[in-house]
């Protein structure tokens, strides 16, 4: 949902034969019952809505930027590597997964710190945390085991 233009407003309420706060609110309202705060109020919540809906839209184009960028930078590393599957794997899996997975376990032992000085229970961020640590135990003994079998990249 969204308003008109905002230059349009006027011409809008004359045309449908209803005043600009009642177009705003989107409902009749008496005449008698009008005053100059009810009038603000009306102007001021339809600003309002306009506002969010200008960040709402701010924000979706941000997205589609990110993931543009994302999507650019892909490429480009898969050129870089020659499109070659083992390279990438060794790269998704062998760095950037382990590295995720650290800063993961860094943050929510940081935030199962604070929540137990804070009083509140913090058993399942501590548990989250230690599994991250275990994706980083079993990627790197799994890469461990490769090597000492020569199951290694051939430079």
């Amino acid at each position: 949902m969204g308003f008109p233009d905002i230059n349009t407003i006027e011409p809008l309420a004359a045309a449908l034969d209803v005043s600009v706060a009642e177009l705003m609110k989107s409902e009749r309202i008496d005449e008698s019952e009008m005053s100059i705060a009810m009038n603000n109020e009306i102007v001021n919540n339809a600003l309002n809505f306009a506002e969010k809906q200008i960040q709402q839209e701010r924000k979706s184009v941000l997205s589609i930027i990110e993931c543009l960028t994302v999507a650019i930078i892909f490429i480009l590393y898969l050129d870089n590597i020659g499109w070659r599957l083992d390279t990438f794997l060794f790269t998704v899996v062998g760095i950037i997964l382990p590295l995720i997975a650290i800063l993961s376990f860094l943050v929510l032992l940081g935030y199962a710190i604070y929540r137990k000085c804070k009083g509140q229970s913090c058993h399942q961020t501590f548990l989250i945390a230690l599994a991250g640590l275990g994706i980083v135990a079993l990627i790197f003994g799994a890469f461990m085991l490769a090597g000492t079998l020569g199951l290694g990249p051939v430079p």
